[in-house]
């Protein structure tokens, strides 16, 4: 920035030398390659390193939570306290739902799964543009 507060310094003379200073800035600024894009991309590619990181950190935690649930729910109910033939049917079907839904948690956690697509469309997202003003803001 300060190279280009350094040239607007040098516009002087007559009337509208403010708002040409002014303009200059604003154009040095929002220029195709000046500082702004740089600040911009430099901010997006730090999110995108932190994000990545805090993603796999939250799909390693979420597979090892439903992992240790599965395991100890089997580990808990390997004989069954059931009397009657009904109950034992009843928690014969409890057991394959919950196997199957642990199936389901482990698919969306995995690499091209539902959460991993939700977390992608995060990444694109891009708010709408505010109103028609002039800005400093360059459109992508």
């Amino acid at each position: 920035m300060k190279p280009i507060y350094q040239e607007a310094i040098k516009i002087k003379g007559g009337k509208g030398a403010p708002k040409r200073r002014a303009e200059h800035i604003e154009g040095a600024v929002a220029k195709r390659n000046g500082v702004w894009i740089e600040v911009h991309d430099a901010i997006d590619a730090g999110f995108d390193v932190l994000f990545g990181k805090f993603e796999d950190q939250m799909v390693t935690k979420c597979g090892a939570v439903f992992d240790s649930l599965h395991n100890n729910f089997r580990l808990l109910c390997d004989d069954s306290e059931a009397k009657s033939e009904k109950e034992k049917v009843l928690e014969g079907g409890l057991r394959d739902d919950l196997r199957e839904k642990s199936l389901q948690v482990k698919a969306m956690l995995a690499e091209g799964g539902e959460i991993a697509k939700l977390v992608a469309a995060c990444k694109v997202y891009q708010a709408p543009p505010a109103g028609a003003s002039q800005s400093l803001f360059v459109p992508q």
